[in-house]
Order: C-alpha cells, then structure tokens, then sequence
C-alpha cells in the first residue's frame, strides 16, 4: 500500500513538473504571434541629423561616426558607459564624402575605405588598432571602394568597383594582398556588398547591373 502511494505521489508530481513548466513556456509566447512584450531595455543614445556609422567595440561600447556638422568629411565619438566622447580622425577623413566601416567581431580592430564611386578621388583603405589610425598602401586609382569586411581565418575584403574594367575584390592576409576580378563583368557592374564565410576563405559578393531601368543582380561565391 505504502509503495502504491508513492508511485502516484511520484507521478502527481511529475505531472506538476510538466504542467508548471507548459505554464512557463505559455508565459513567454510558444510563437512569435503570441510572443509577450518584455520590460522595455531600450534607451536612446544619440540624435542625429547626417549620416552614422556605428561599431561595436570591445567591454561593450562603440564608436559611432558622423557625418553631422561637417560636409564632406566625418566626426567620431567614442561611447564611454555614460556619454558620448569626440575622438580625433586623421585627415583624410575629410577628403571623401563617404566611407563604408567595418569591424571585427570583437570590436578591437576597425577598418574604414572609401571613396564609393571612381570619381571620388584617390581611394584610401584606413585601419584602426585601437590605439592609432594608419594609412594602408592600396596604389589604385579612380576605383570606388563599396564594402569592407573582416573575418578571423580569411582577413580584410574590399569591394573594388573601378572606372574602366571588371570590379574585383581585394584580400588582405598575412600581410599580402590579392586580388580577384568577377568573370564575365564590365564597366556597368558593381559590387554592391560582401559577406565572408565565418572561419573560412570563401567570400560571397552581390552585384547589380543596370541597363534602363532594369536592375539585374547577381550573387557570386569565391572558393
């Protein structure tokens, strides 16, 4: 009799288990149709009237570039926890009027290229280190710089878009650059944007070709 009553207590109990556990799940929303609305967490940090750029940073902070107050040309503030700090940018910052930034996972390295279009001037390719900004050597004119992207095992990639001939990309590991030009593309190609293959050396990129009004994109992979 006794071990009777313990098998049902036991299976009473495992019952409650399980309904308090459904009851938990069915507090959290089972889908996301029926998902409850959590305590607000957010919290505005900056206004602006320009363009941004914002990059994580390592501890959870993050620099945040803009374009507001200053045409052409771009202002950087660092997040401290609290407020906003003005950070000082080398000068060629000032010399295009657009710049793609981009960064480490971790934050502790950011790398900023520009300009977008051929017509732009001189492209320069800009490295932070988290102490300095230094000026990488490219020797590349009249090429718009469209994307820049970074992956632990596959380095530095930059979207190359230049005047006359095919884009291409360039790869920056180990110190060396490669280069690797899109088959088949002309002129009335672009590469739009880049997406390393985390832990890998593959690289997808997206094109557009326009003709009229139609724009025709293309995803290519590089293996």
């Amino acid at each position: 009799m006794r071990k009777a009553t313990c098998v049902l207590a036991a299976l009473v109990l495992a019952g409650a288990c399980v309904l308090a556990a459904d009851t938990a799940l069915g507090r959290v929303g089972r889908t996301a149709d029926d998902a409850v609305e959590s305590a607000s967490r957010w919290t505005v940090r900056y206004t602006a009237q320009g363009r941004l750029r914002v990059v994580p940073t390592a501890g959870g902070g993050a620099l945040l570039f803009t374009t507001e107050g200053r045409r052409p040309g771009w202002s950087m503030l660092r997040w401290d926890g609290s407020s906003w700090k003005s950070a000082e940018l080398p000068t060629q910052f000032d010399k295009v009027s657009r710049l793609e930034v981009g960064g480490s996972p971790s934050g502790e390295t950011i790398w900023a290229v520009g300009p977008a279009w051929a017509d732009g001037g001189s492209p320069i390719v800009l490295h932070w280190d988290r102490t300095q900004w230094k000026q990488e050597s490219l020797n590349v004119v009249r090429t718009g710089l469209t994307a820049v992207r970074t992956d632990p095992a596959s380095g530095l990639w930059i979207a190359a878009n230049p005047s006359s001939g095919a884009p291409y990309v360039l790869n920056l590991r180990d110190g060396s650059w490669t280069r690797s030009t899109l088959p088949g593309a002309g002129p009335a190609d672009r590469i739009i944007d880049i997406a390393p293959a985390p832990g890998t050396t593959r690289l997808w990129a997206r094109t557009e070709h326009q003709r009229g009004d139609k724009i025709t994109s293309l995803v290519y992979e590089l293996r």
